[in-house]
């Protein structure tokens, strides 16, 4: 199974898991039809997977390989046992999101303009963790590939982060109601949706808060954690981006070129 393959199952799965896990126990209630929502979000994953995913994504994979064998970066330098570096490789990426996130793509303007694009759903669930602009995405590939490069990240590694990115996000941002007690120590590891819900929130000083995926010890160690979110009072979207006739597929595609 090639990396692109194994993405594809993980997505799959990902969407019916937690698609059924959220209809089962939702955490709140749809102001939108699921199927006008799933259309949306699932058709930008279409189009940014043929463009990208069947393209760029194999000139990624193609360097990831490169750099493994040409011995560069820290793993290059050191030695490991390989499910070290599997392990380091995983813990070391995810942290370079969490700058990647805080820093290009919330405060730097232009990576801004793609990345509203995911903030503009005005209701979460599975099919949000799959909104994201095709210009973030290559804009998030390139640095990828450089932070591969500084580590020496394995191929093997490199898919453990992807498929680990992926279900993360997938459960992060769907609508599954936990215990709160549950969901609350489970935060100490890993990005709970109640965690994530606030990043979602219109509210400036929350928006800029949570940018954790995996692990949410990002947030906690450089004090951009703001605790949990209370569905009752939050309200997800962006101001000025509240007309839910709009955010369809053509004018989500548009919202980085107005």
């Amino acid at each position: 199974m090639t990396a692109d393959q194994l993405r594809s199952t993980c997505f799959v799965a990902g969407l019916v898991l937690f698609g059924l896990l959220e209809w089962l126990e939702p955490r709140a209630p749809l102001s939108e039809p699921r199927r006008v929502r799933w259309t949306a979000n699932l058709g930008l994953a279409a189009l940014n997977a043929i463009v990208l995913r069947l393209q760029i994504g194999a000139i990624f994979f193609a360097w990831v390989i490169w750099v493994e064998r040409q011995g560069i970066g820290l793993f290059g330098w050191l030695t490991w046992p390989g499910w070290v570096e599997v392990l380091l490789t995983v813990v070391l990426l995810d942290y370079s999101f969490y700058l990647f996130h805080q820093w290009l793509m919330h405060r730097w303007p232009f990576g801004w303009r793609f990345h509203k694009v995911h903030h503009t759903d005005l209701n979460l669930d599975v099919t949000t963790a799959s909104r994201f602009h095709l210009g973030e995405l290559i804009i998030s590939m390139l640095y990828t590939a450089i932070v591969v490069a500084i580590i020496g990240a394995p191929l093997a590694g490199v898919v453990a982060y992807e498929a680990a990115k992926l279900a993360a996000a997938q459960f992060n941002h769907s609508r599954l109601r936990l215990p709160r007690r549950f969901e609350r120590v489970l935060g100490w590891v890993v990005v709970t949706p109640a965690i994530h819900w606030l990043h979602h929130s219109w509210e400036p000083q929350e928006l800029n808060s949570n940018y954790s995926n995996i692990f949410s010890l990002w947030d906690r160690i450089f004090r951009t954690f703001r605790g949990e979110a209370d569905e009752s009072k939050l309200v997800l979207g962006l101001k000025g981006h509240r007309e839910g006739n709009r955010l369809r597929l053509p004018d989500i595609f548009a919202i980085p070129f107005r």
